[in-house]
């Protein structure tokens, strides 16, 4: 892919004859990019991951992740609203695979509600009581929600009901491994009113010491 992109690239760059051959490269360039996002998405799929985790305060890594689609949601029309609490969410997590799960989730739902706009919410709580303690990240849209006949196939790889060039189907059996992987859980839940994903995960032991991911890297916080 690296090699056909580069000769591409080298071919556009060159000044074609007619604008025609450029938008043609152009869509080369495009599509090769979309491949190449769409392999890297299975091989994180298929790999067996490292554990490289450290404490971190969960409410960092949504509104980081907010930030992220927040041009893309004012855009589309749609209203972010994110109730995380005034207490430390800790957990030991990977942040940037964490952070990869609620973009993914986030994209999903500003999809489901293209249409006509609407609300994002994002709620975070805890379930459970010591030492079974579990945060539980809630992203309810306003959209159409799921239909019952593709229910079951949410999670499946390569599964999707977006136009095609909107989406490769791989997101949210991604974001679920990456749960597993963490020792949590992704589900959902939908109706007439929208749909609410689920995102669950076991909390730190109290006195761990807790990170705050600021989108660039984790830097140490009390």
């Amino acid at each position: 892919m690296s090699v056909i992109r580069a000769r591409a690239e080298y071919l556009l760059h060159a000044r074609p004859a007619s604008p025609k051959l450029g938008e043609g490269l152009e869509i080369i360039i495009k599509q090769i990019d979309r491949i190449s996002g769409i392999v890297r998405m299975l091989l994180n799929y298929a790999r067996e991951r490292e554990p490289i985790r450290t404490a971190c305060d969960l409410r960092g890594i949504v509104e980081h992740a907010m930030s992220l689609v927040e041009t893309e949601a004012a855009r589309r029309q749609v209203h972010l609203s994110a109730e995380l609490g005034d207490r430390p969410l800790s957990a030991r997590c990977d942040a940037g695979q964490l952070q990869q799960v609620f973009v993914n989730l986030a994209v999903n739902a500003l999809d489901a509600m293209e249409s006509g706009g609407g609300t994002l919410r994002v709620v975070a709580g805890v379930i459970g009581v010591d030492p079974e303690r579990r945060a539980r990240i809630t992203f309810a849209d306003t959209g159409p929600g799921v239909p019952p006949q593709v229910r079951s196939r949410v999670f499946d790889p390569f599964f999707t009901t977006k136009e095609p060039g909107k989406g490769n189907g791989m997101g949210l059996a991604v974001s679920q491994s990456i749960m597993r992987d963490h020792g949590g859980e992704l589900s959902f839940e939908s109706g007439p009113e929208g749909a609410r994903f689920f995102v669950i995960i076991p909390l730190a032991q109290a006195g761990a010491q807790t990170h705050a991911h600021n989108g660039h890297g984790v830097v140490s916080a009390q």
